[in-house]
């Protein structure tokens, strides 16, 4: 009886609205609806060994001081636990420091910081003639920008000429011998493995030669793992700090990939610079019938906190040229001809109709486009800019050498040099508020280990270029000319489509 009721109520309600569909179609549509009903009328009964929701994942935190609590440095401790405890970093001005003293650096000054105690900048200036009053200088500033601060600056000459007298006056007196007797107070000293990495060089000899030849602009270019060249590049001082933290400290030396230094990097850039929209090689694309829009963008989808920014869509926008094709294929989810793809926040994704040419190079000059308001949800999204974008010179570094060992390379370290080392866009667009937005709150975040020092620098202008790179400013730049350099690339990927 009921199912004849159900049966016939259906055939009802169905002949009225569509007087096409099938009498038993509608019978067991009408079915289903009843057991629907019937289910969410009855009381939910809880299921055993249900699984739980997934929650997600939250990112590790990242201890500080882990290697001063455990390992050799806990141990150092351990061994005579005194207070107040007291260090020295000992340089010796003849040259710029490299990414290996900064583990010294770090161990030392962090050592007598982690238990409260006090570190002397000591200069070791015992060979005149090699030491620069630069040097001096860049050394401390060093220190400083990795967020330490010396107790005492002090020199080893700085007692010579009194030493110097007191032996001659002890000679006079003839009263001068050779000292046996252990000292009341015992300076501990324990040794580490030094810090180097592969596919670099280090040696002052061997950079100054790559000075002097103009293979590189100076002792801070990019492309150098010198700490003045690294800060140029853009490397925030917290994520070397994090990077040594990680290795942790040994007394055997380290010989680290330069992969994992520039995962170290992006994983501290991931959670605390804000994302832009940037295009290297700009292609125009033309957009039919659109209009200017204002749109909110976030600074990162992933921490809210960073806020948004303003960007204005217009009828004309430029993409990479990279992002479009002239012949289409099925592997292939960008931009080509009667292909749609989506514009990053843009409320459509866009077709491409048509394109120009330039008949003497071929090269694609501009193409023109359409909302795709009816289509299928595009499987990417790509980054643009709008007219009017800010103009900006790009510099891509890649490794300076070919191979992880180029002081191995037959004939020389100098016979294993990239010819690729530098790549420049001199004719790219980032866009124009949220990159001065970006510029005005530097440092991102305000007080993430970047010191004092740094605040003031361009390389503390740094943000993400979506589905490019991580970039900051170099000090190259003028108030007309802004130049960027690559910090570190995204994440390695099997190539985009």
């Amino acid at each position: 009886m009921a199912d004849a009721i159900t049966e016939a109520t259906a055939k009802l309600v169905l002949d009225e609205v569509t007087e096409v569909l099938r009498t038993d179609a509608c019978v067991k549509r009408a079915k289903k609806a009843a057991a629907e009903k019937t289910k969410a009328a009855a009381p939910a009964q809880p299921k055993e060994n249900a699984p739980k929701p997934k929650e997600k994942a939250e990112e590790p935190t990242i201890d500080p001081d882990a290697m001063f609590k455990q390992g050799f440095l806990e141990d150092v401790y351990k061994e005579r636990p005194v207070k107040p405890v007291v260090t020295r970093f000992p340089p010796e001005p003849n040259g710029f420091l490299h990414i290996g003293h900064s583990k010294a650096i770090a161990v030392n000054f962090g050592f007598a910081k982690y238990h409260g105690g006090q570190c002397y900048l000591r200069y070791d200036d015992t060979n005149p003639e090699a030491e620069e009053e630069k040097y001096f200088v860049a050394i401390e500033e060093m220190v400083r920008w990795l967020g330490f601060s010396p107790v005492k600056i002090t020199y080893s000459s700085d007692n010579f000429q009194e030493l110097y007298e007191m032996a001659e006056k002890l000679i006079e007196l003839g009263k001068a011998y050779v000292c046996h007797c252990n000292g009341v107070y015992e300076p501990m000293q324990r040794e580490y493995g030094r810090l180097s990495l592969t596919g670099t060089v280090l040696s002052k000899r061997k950079i100054l030669k790559l000075v002097s030849e103009g293979i590189v602009r100076d002792w801070d270019d990019p492309r150098l793992f010198t700490l003045i060249a690294i800060k140029r590049r853009g490397v925030p001082p917290g994520a070397i700090l994090e990077f040594i933290n990680e290795l942790g400290v040994t007394t055997a030396p380290s010989v680290i990939q330069m992969k994992r230094f520039d995962q170290s990097i992006r994983r501290y850039l991931e959670r605390t610079v804000p994302r832009l929209m940037l295009v290297l090689d700009p292609l125009p694309v033309v957009i039919e019938g659109a209009e200017e829009l204002d749109l909110d963008v976030p600074f990162s989808p992933k921490i809210p906190e960073m806020g948004s920014h303003k960007v204005k869509f217009t009828p004309t926008v430029y993409i990479d040229r990279s992002d479009f094709r002239e012949v289409d294929s099925k592997d292939y989810f960008r931009l080509a001809p009667e292909k749609s793809v989506g514009l990053y926040q843009v409320p459509y994704p866009i077709k491409a109709v048509s394109f120009s040419k330039d008949e003497v190079t071929g090269k694609v000059t501009e193409v023109r486009a359409v909302f795709d308001k009816e289509g299928k949800k595009p499987k990417t999204y790509i980054q643009w800019v709008a007219s009017g974008s800010r103009e900006v010179e790009v510099r891509i570094h890649n490794s300076l050498f070919k191979s992880e060992k180029p002081d191995d390379a037959e004939g020389g370290f100098l016979n294993d040099l990239n010819p690729k080392s530098e790549v420049i866009y001199p004719n790219a667009l980032v866009e124009s508020a949220g990159y001065e937005e970006v510029r005005r709150r530097a440092p991102w975040p305000e007080a993430a280990g970047e010191s004092e020092l740094g605040k003031g620098g361009p390389e503390s202008i740094r943000f993400q270029a979506m589905r490019i790179a991580y970039f900051a400013v170099d000090s190259d730049s003028t108030d007309e000319k802004v130049v960027l350099n690559r910090i570190v690339s995204l994440k390695e990927d099997a190539g985009k489509s």
